[in-house]
């Protein structure tokens, strides 16, 4: 089974999620509301264990927004960017380090510490590989949705230790190595799609 190997559930997706469709109008709230949720996530907290709770909720609903997304609205948040704090909060869902993420995204580490401490943005670039690979672990929850995952089933957790798992569908390389553009990120995407619907094995 496709996720047997990192502790996930044994059952597979029986259905194919199809991914978010461009000729769809984008709803005009829904990237808003993904704004809202990356505002009430990216703030460091100082109560960390209620704090972790409630993150997980929230990236959970972020996850899954970004990954339903039309192209029109990821888009827009692209534009937009994203608190650079996010990065900090993402590799903590992620269970990596911040260096660790930093690296497989090719994000310039000291540029990112700069940005979380003067509070700014993300540029377009830095929000296109940190949305991307959110969408990818929004992907991963929908497939096990899908399959009826168990309740404590940790998408993003899945996802990082997949990323580091050589497969031979990419000669031997693990796709992290092709999570710092985007290109990469639509070949791991749809590498990810295909084991999801059993197409690889």
């Amino acid at each position: 089974m496709w996720m047997s190997n990192v502790g996930a559930t044994n059952r597979t997706s029986k259905s194919r999620l199809k991914p978010p469709d461009a000729s769809v109008p984008a709803n005009p709230d829904l990237s808003g509301e993904m704004l809202n949720l990356v505002d009430q996530v990216a703030p460091v907290q100082k109560n960390r264990l209620v704090d972790r709770m409630l993150k997980q909720q929230y990236f959970k609903q972020y996850f899954e927004q970004a990954y339903r997304a039309a192209p029109i609205v990821r888009i827009d948040m692209i534009k937009h960017g994203v608190p650079a704090t996010l990065v900090v909060e993402l590799a903590a869902q992620l269970c990596i380090s911040k260096e660790q993420l930093c690296r497989t995204l090719g994000l310039a580490r000291a540029t990112i510490d700069r940005k979380v401490r003067e509070a700014s943005l993300l540029s377009p670039d830095e929000t296109s590989r940190v949305l991307g690979l959110s969408r990818l672990v929004g992907r991963v929850q929908a497939i096990m949705d899908d399959a009826g995952s168990v309740a404590d089933f940790d998408a993003a957790v899945w996802a990082a230790t997949w990323l580091e798992q050589p497969l031979p569908a990419l000669g031997g390389q693990r796709p992290a190595e092709w999570m710092d553009t985007a290109e990469g990120q639509n070949i791991v995407f749809h590498l990810l799609d295909q084991i999801g619907s059993g197409a690889y094995a």
